[in-house]
């Protein structure tokens, strides 16, 4: 790409990047009134469920405002900046013209002329100190050691496209640096693994840096299996404790990015399953089992499944590591093992916990869960429920009829709790709690 082309169009967008309007939409405003704007727009996305619900002549009857459901007041994150524990950056041209820039892809140019620009870390509020001297020195490696390219199409080759940031609360870090292998042979890939080794070992302790991997992934995105996690430097795992409860992060289980205002949401959907003795958890989305922990000790047993198998190493490792034993945590899709639990459970007292991410379930899914008549209440966790998750909403709360196969009673929503952990963002995590009809 042309570096004269990259630095003309860049000078046309430096206004747009000093706002961060990309990232942090809301950024401008009071923290007090970013919670406004987001307690509305969920009061409009529960409308909207509303007038799906009238339009499949569903038996729920709104209250005087339009909403199918008390809609609580959303709970505001402790921290509102510099609360990011994982951070994704891409490496892409910056501003300055520069292809090895490391940061947040922003901006769109032009009506016939499009190029995303590359922004370092350090214009976001959201982003922690820790986070963007890594991700700096990180550029530092790419720019002035590593001379390999930046892959901008994986069909006209280059190789760096991404490298991800973990920490936890002591701010202990861990460094992910990703690339797409091309054509690069075994010893090119372990020189390159030599100079980043090299490079940040000597500097390690003075950042913070417990963990450094590597990852020669030949997509977009590349889970262990296909495309190991290469532990170059430190430690495989950094440690978090989560109300109470100890996890370790490792390079590809999801985690939620705001800690502190993650607590809150736990505890929330804690109290909406009102856990007892006798009761069976099935956690669908489980994770490496960060909820599924802290609920086991109050209830007869936790049934977690997950597609990502580290996941799975990892919440197989909490369990032990927290001496609890009630747990089965069980590797592979919903759609795989939700049948078998049925008919394994059909005499348990079941609650379920969904918190599939924005891509929601398919309705397959739902239709499984609506015939576990053993289900008394469902919990679902989203964070984009304007989505499949709206639609997901809609499809748990329609009548029973067998000729469309829509097998089951139905749900009925009866709570919905907004938890803001995503401060400076458009977005928050929103609670739904279903019972049966």
């Amino acid at each position: 790409m042309n570096r004269n082309v990259i630095k003309s169009v860049a000078g046309k967008v430096n206004n747009i990047l000093k706002d961060s309007k990309g990232l942090t939409p809301l950024a401008h405003l009071d923290y007090s009134k970013q919670l406004i704007v987001k307690q509305k727009k969920i009061s409009t996305i529960l409308k909207s469920l509303t007038i799906k619900l009238k339009d499949i002549n569903s038996s729920i009857t709104p209250d005087e405002s339009g909403l199918p459901c008390l809609l609580e007041n959303i709970e505001p994150s402790p921290v509102i900046e510099g609360y990011r524990n994982t951070d994704d950056f891409s490496i892409w041209p910056g501003p300055d013209g520069n292809p090895k820039t490391v940061g947040f892809i922003l901006g769109k140019i032009g009506k016939s002329f499009q190029l995303p620009i590359c922004s370092p870390p350090d214009k976001f509020k959201i982003v922690k100190n820790s986070h963007q001297i890594l991700a700096g020195k990180f550029q530092e490696y790419l720019r002035n050691q590593s001379p390999l390219d930046v892959c901008l199409d994986f069909s006209k080759g280059g190789h760096w496209k991404r490298f991800c940031v973990r920490s936890n609360d002591f701010d202990e870090l861990m460094g992910i640096a990703i690339l797409h292998p091309q054509n690069l042979s075994s010893n090119q890939l372990e020189d390159e693994h030599n100079r980043l080794i090299n490079f940040f070992s000597p500097i390690a302790k003075s950042i913070n840096l417990n963990s450094l991997y590597f990852q020669a992934c030949p997509g977009v995105r590349c889970t262990h299996s296909r495309a190991p996690f290469k532990l170059l430097y430190g430690s495989e795992h950094i440690d978090e404790v989560i109300n109470g409860v100890k996890i370790r992060i490792t390079p590809e289980p999801f985690i939620q990015i705001n800690k502190s205002a993650a607590e809150i949401l736990y505890k929330r959907i804690i109290e909406e399953i009102e856990p007892q003795s006798n009761m069976t958890i099935l956690d669908m989305c489980c994770g490496s089992g960060v909820l599924a922990l802290q609920v086991a000790p109050m209830v007869k047993e936790v049934i977690g499944i997950d597609s990502c198998e580290q996941s799975i190493i990892d919440a197989t490792i909490n369990a032990s590591v927290n001496s609890i034993t009630n747990c089965k945590f069980i590797h592979g899709t919903i759609e795989d093992h939700l049948m078998n639990i049925s008919e394994n459970l059909y005499s348990d007292d079941l609650v379920m916990i969904m918190n599939p991410g924005s891509g929601g379930l398919s309705s397959g899914v739902i239709n499984v869960i609506r015939r576990m008549s053993n289900v008394s209440k469902i919990i679902y966790v989203s964070c984009k429920p304007e989505g499949q998750s709206l639609r997901n909403f809609a499809h748990l709360c329609l009548p029973f009829r067998p000729m469309d196969d829509i097998q089951g009673d139905p749900f009925i929503p009866v709570k919905a709790i907004p938890v803001d952990l995503f401060p400076q963002t458009n977005r928050c995590e929103l609670i739904v709690t279903f019972s049966r009809y």
